[in-house]
């Protein structure tokens, strides 16, 4: 069976499509970049970040919209979706602006609950804090691939949700693990 952990690993592997040629100098200490999140795109959302390097410190700020499918929040008989936007700070360890990367990260989010056989609905603001790590693979001409793995803590997010006679159940802690591809400039 085909997972995330098995693309990222795959990804990992592939060392010899990095950009090996370009190395920084005091010259080229800051960077900008624009990526986006095809698996928002592939459940029906959206995503695009823009991001400032600053030597070994990436700032992030980014836009996105989900709608949630059942096999990724659990509740038959529910629909989820929200949209947003989040901040996130990431420290890479090596100096080209590639590799091994972590960092913190804050979203604010409009969720929406709706329970499918009532068309009752519960809306609600989410803020939410949480770590993040990831291995960017920078490869030519400034394409690059970013998988990464996040926790999050969700706060006011409610745990059950009571729609149409039925419960929608959630955790404050979630975790979130996708894929950027994005492109340096």
């Amino acid at each position: 069976m085909f997972t995330a952990a098995t693309l990222f690993a795959s990804l990992l592997a592939t060392p010899a499509l990095a950009d090996d040629t370009t190395a920084d100098t005091a010259e080229s200490t800051f960077a900008v970049d624009l990526e986006i999140d095809p698996l928002a795109y592939v459940i029906g959302g959206a995503s695009l970040h823009g991001g400032l390097h600053v030597d070994r410190v990436r700032f992030d700020l980014g836009v996105f919209s989900l709608k949630l499918p059942v096999w990724l929040h659990g509740n038959k008989g529910f629909s989820a979706q929200g949209h947003g936007f989040g901040f996130k700070v990431d420290y890479f360890a090596g100096p080209r602006k590639a590799g091994f990367h972590a960092g913190v990260q804050a979203d604010i989010t409009n969720q929406t609950v709706s329970h499918d056989a009532s068309s009752e609905s519960h809306s609600y603001r989410e803020f939410a804090t949480g770590g993040r790590i990831g291995f960017r693979i920078q490869h030519t001409s400034g394409f690059y691939v970013n998988p990464w793995l996040g926790v999050i803590y969700r706060t006011n997010t409610p745990t059950e949700i009571d729609l149409g006679g039925e419960t929608f159940a959630q955790s404050a802690v979630m975790p979130f693990p996708t894929i950027h591809v994005g492109w340096r400039l």
